[in-house]
């Protein structure tokens, strides 16, 4: 993975580099923040002669690199994206997260593995339609995780979907849909989340309804709904994001 991203990043023709910055909040099963850099190298393999810069038809591969923290979580996330045709990706991927906190309100840290190293490698599919005002996405991934923890025989925090993972190893299913409705620039977005783990069997469900205001090279969203897991119980939730562009990327979602 890492020969195929160096070698990717050498080429030129076609090319150029797109990045962005988040700031994210989520109000539910705790309060919690996180601040996120992406960047990633587009370089288009083939285009549509004769085509304008709006048309879908062109394909690309975009290596990515995605750094996050809360302070005390920490996560690097390398992949490689690839567009046969710019509405239909391929995502394989690593990503790792260390954890050294310890307070989370909805888990019992002394009987669960709330710190440690999570190491996963992934797959993932993803598309993206529209007509007229109206847009569809998808996108369904496989992790395949390994957890380097203190206590081997206890369970795992898995806090993005507040469930438990098997120890030492485990597998999660992850799918998103989003339905939504453009206004000039502004986006209205039902937004669903769906996340199972293989072994543990925990799951977890987030619905919300969102709305995306573009300023200039800043997007800000909004997201109002219900999140639950398997030993969560279902509550209000509010996610909070602000994004801004540096420079923007080639692909279409």
């Amino acid at each position: 993975m890492y020969k195929i991203l160096l070698l990717l990043l050498s080429l030129n023709s076609f090319a150029y580099f797109d990045l962005t910055s988040l700031l994210t909040y989520r109000s539910y099963p705790s309060s919690g923040g996180e601040v996120a850099i992406e960047s990633g190298k587009n370089i288009v393999i083939w285009r549509k002669e004769g085509a304008d810069k709006k048309s879908p038809l062109f394909g690309l591969i975009r290596p990515k690199l995605k750094l996050s923290t809360s302070a005390v979580i920490n996560t690097y996330d390398v992949s490689l994206e690839v567009y046969p045709i710019s509405f239909i990706g391929l995502d394989f991927g690593y990503r790792h997260t260390n954890s050294n906190y310890s307070d989370f309100d909805f888990y019992d840290c002394e009987s669960i593995n709330c710190t440690g190293d999570m190491k996963r490698s992934y797959f993932g599919q993803k598309m993206a339609l529209g007509y007229k005002n109206f847009i569809a996405m998808g996108q369904a991934y496989i992790f395949r995780n390994s957890y380097n923890v203190q206590d081997k025989t206890q369970q795992v925090a898995e806090f993005r979907f507040f469930s438990r993972a098997n120890a030492t190893s485990d597998q999660n299913y992850y799918a998103r849909y989003a339905v939504g409705y453009k206004f000039d620039k502004d986006l209205l977005v039902f937004v669903s989340e769906y996340n199972r783990f293989a072994k543990s069997k925990d799951v977890y469900r987030m619905n919300l309804l969102t709305y995306l205001k573009k300023v200039d090279n800043q997007i800000y969203t909004i997201g109002l709904g219900t999140s639950k897991s398997t030993f969560i119980e279902e509550g209000f939730s509010a996610i909070l994001q602000w994004k801004y562009v540096f420079k923007a990327s080639k692909k279409l979602f």
